[in-house]
């Protein structure tokens, strides 16, 4: 008998900013809003992934390995950190749009996830 496959979710929180340029200030706060929504997709059985203060280019690298995993129904993905309209800062105060992400998650590129729901929720505080 097999398992049914979990649902998964992917967190990521940049916070501290010691890399990057002037005027990143550390967000206070935000480690523990993290933790609490790992406690919460947990008990919802969700198979969570957690994240802290990632480059542009490891965020990039997490959602290429998120799209080959095995999904179950849904998959929800959190992205908190400093930002602007259409992107996120990374750790080093670096931009990625979020359009970059959205493409690796793309049925094209991620045939697991084709026709399943996929749920973003993003916190940016504006700079």
């Amino acid at each position: 008998m097999t398992c049914p496959k979990r649902n998964r979710a992917l967190i990521i929180v940049n916070y501290q900013f010691l890399w990057a340029k002037e005027g990143f200030r550390p967000r206070l706060g935000a480690r523990r809003e993290a933790d609490n929504l790992f406690k919460a997709l947990s008990k919802c059985n969700y198979d969570v992934r957690l994240f802290l203060d990632l480059t542009a280019k490891e965020i990039e690298e997490v959602y290429k390995e998120e799209s080959r995993a095995e999904h179950g129904k849904y998959f929800v993905s959190i992205l908190s950190s400093h930002g602007e309209d259409g992107c996120i800062m990374d750790c080093q105060g670096q931009a990625l749009k979020l359009t970059r992400i959205y493409k690796i998650l793309s049925s094209e590129r991620c045939p697991h996830l084709a026709g399943k729901p996929k749920i973003f929720f993003i916190q940016r505080q504006f700079l």
